[in-house]
């Protein structure tokens, strides 16, 4: 793991390219890190989103060292297969 990626004040956003580099091998079907991975699918309109936003913040910067934590704008046109 490169801390320096993951040492922020918030998760980092993920596209559905970082998903199958990152997270997800789609010719082994399994997870690429020991880790657990939490993924947050939000739209930045989205009250409830906003509301989660803060927690979420608070989660990461106190566990970033041992978990991993990514969000996913489903807004975006390239995050739509990760969204549907």
């Amino acid at each position: 793991r490169n801390l320096d990626f993951w040492a922020k004040i918030e998760p980092p956003s993920f596209t559905t390219d970082d998903f199958e580099k990152l997270i997800y091998d789609p010719l082994t079907y399994k997870i690429r890190s020991n880790f657990p991975w939490y993924i947050m699918f939000y739209a930045p309109w989205s009250e409830n989103s906003q509301a989660i936003a803060p927690i979420w913040n608070e989660i990461f910067q106190k566990n970033y060292e041992v978990i991993n934590m990514v969000k996913v704008d489903c807004t975006e046109d390239i995050n739509f297969e990760l969204c549907i």
